[in-house]
């Protein structure tokens, strides 16, 4: 049986140093988080095949090197509760699931947010679950007709991992979708994602994936 050891004074380090990364990705332009600003990541928005005017979607991928072996990436985003460190504080976000979250295909969970100012409640389900290569997540829930998550990891050359996300996301209403997706969504989306891509690169670099605090 594993035991686990819990230094406070360790513990209080670390959550000073983590507030510190956040702090300075939060700081930082929007426009800084991805290639620019030094971030190894990659992303696009494009129709998805299929679409129409009256029927549209999109894709959204990422692609990011996280310089951290596979499975400590797979595992972080294994706890439910990191969702709330990767998302930026304008959207409010706040997990309203009971914690911790046991993640596996059937689990939900239920968070709160704003979008535009406007309190949104959201409940994510786990549709598929393969540790340590991929999991996908969908909205059950939501203010999207439809968004489907699917997170891929793979092993990097250097030994880190390649991460991919793909998104895809279609809106309500129809044509005025369309018009809601150019006019604000596709900015707010890229800006939750290269916001992710920046606190994910600095907490590689300040080796805050796993608790320092924490041994077995």
């Amino acid at each position: 049986m594993k035991s686990v050891a819990v230094d406070s004074g360790a513990m209080s380090a670390s959550s000073s140093l983590l507030s510190k990364v956040l702090s300075r990705t939060a700081a930082r332009p929007s426009q800084q988080y991805g290639a620019d600003g030094g971030v190894d990541a990659v992303i696009e928005h494009r129709m998805r095949a299929g679409s129409t005017f009256l029927d549209p979607w999109w894709l959204l991928t990422q692609t990011q090197h996280v310089p951290r072996p596979l499975d400590e990436v797979f595992e972080f985003f294994s706890n439910a509760e990191n969702l709330e460190t990767l998302t930026p504080s304008f959207l409010g976000f706040e997990i309203q699931s009971r914690t911790p979250i046991q993640m596996g295909v059937g689990s939900h969970i239920a968070y709160r947010l704003r979008l535009c100012g406007i309190g949104v409640r959201w409940l994510t389900g786990i549709e598929c679950w393969n540790p340590p290569e991929s999991f996908v997540d969908v909205q059950l829930r939501g203010p999207y007709r439809r968004w489907r998550h699917h997170h891929h990891f793979q092993t990097a050359p250097d030994g880190g991992t390649i991460m991919t996300d793909r998104v895809e996301i279609q809106l309500p209403f129809g044509p005025l979708g369309i018009v809601a997706y150019y006019a604000f969504v596709r900015k707010m989306l890229t800006e939750i994602f290269t916001y992710r891509a920046a606190v994910l690169d600095r907490l590689s670099r300040y080796a805050l994936f796993r608790d320092p605090a924490v041994t077995e």
